[in-house]
């Protein structure tokens, strides 16, 4: 197999190649073929090189020079001429919307770190703010392009199911209603969990750069207990507002004032008072703030 070998770091070189063919002529050999002719062209820089892809070779190469290499013996079929090469292009690999596991990108979209797409087949994630980047884009440094590749899209992958919700899984959205980060509501069916406090902001799962709300995913929209199963893990690094939801150890906590490096369980060194309270996942949750209004929410 040229290039990058499933037992990495092995790899299939040009100069492999150029041995492989010299070693082929001096021994009267008629012919070489290789696996996998899809794999003969360069990667760009944005791929993992722990990752072997079926759509380059993971090597520094031309594309098809591994073909052009091992393209001369003398044992060819009958009335092939020499020197002759294929014009035939790369078969490019057509995106359905309709079945893509995540959505296909878009020149005039904008994309924010950890937003995933799909582009030729390739599941591709930004690692920062980007338009008009095109993720299979050759560059020069790793570094250099905003996209990174994770693997190709699987057969049996599809889009994720959107949550459709009844009246009642969550307070419904409510324009006067102010919501901590990690406050969750509902609109239009929908699932939404704050980013950052809000008021008067409406979810938009369609522009989420412009929104302080992300989309719930549908299994853990499901069921208000799930909640802390989607919070992000308890970090030390962290500087926490009054507000952050995360999880440590299995419990859900809610912060109570600005804090870092304050495990939940613990107390604050200068305040001596706990700055995590354990968050209710219940249906006691609310998505409004004590000291205002309360939410209606409309009948089912």
């Amino acid at each position: 197999m040229v290039g990058t070998q499933d037992t990495v770091p092995d790899q299939f070189t040009i100069a492999d190649a150029k041995s492989l063919i010299a070693f082929a002529k001096v021994n009267g050999l008629g012919r070489l073929s290789l696996w996998s002719a899809n794999r003969d062209g360069p990667c760009g820089s944005q791929m993992d090189e722990l990752i072997v892809s079926n759509t380059c070779s993971g090597v520094e190469q031309e594309p098809l020079e591994f073909s052009q290499i091992l393209n001369n013996l003398t044992g060819r079929a009958i009335g092939q001429l020499a020197g002759v090469t294929s014009t035939t292009e790369p078969r490019v690999l057509v995106d359905d919307a309709l079945t893509s596991p995540y959505p296909i990108w878009q020149e005039d979209r904008i994309y924010i770190e950890g937003q995933k797409i799909v582009w030729h087949g390739n599941v591709y994630v930004a690692k920062w703010w980007t338009k008009a980047d095109r993720p299979d884009e050759r560059v020069k440094n790793l570094w250099d392009s905003p996209w990174r590749y994770l693997g190709p899209v699987m057969p049996n992958d599809r889009p994720a199911p959107k949550p459709d919700l009844p009246n009642g899984t969550y307070p419904a959205w409510n324009k006067a209603s102010v919501y901590a980060k990690g406050k969750r509501v509902l609109y239009q069916g929908m699932a939404y969990q704050a980013k950052w406090y809000t008021q008067g902001d409406s979810p938009n799962s369609d522009r989420p750069w412009e929104t302080p709300w992300q989309p719930v995913s549908v299994d853990l929209a499901s069921s208000k207990s799930d909640l802390g199963a989607s919070l992000p893990d308890w970090s030390g690094a962290i500087a926490y507002e009054a507000g952050s939801q995360i999880r440590y150890q299995g419990v859900a906590y809610e912060a109570t004032r600005w804090n870092q490096a304050d495990a939940p369980g613990s107390k604050n060194l200068t305040t001596g008072l706990p700055t995590w309270q354990p968050l209710e996942l219940g249906d006691g949750d609310s998505s409004t703030p004590a000291d205002s209004p309360p939410t209606t929410v409309p009948a089912s």
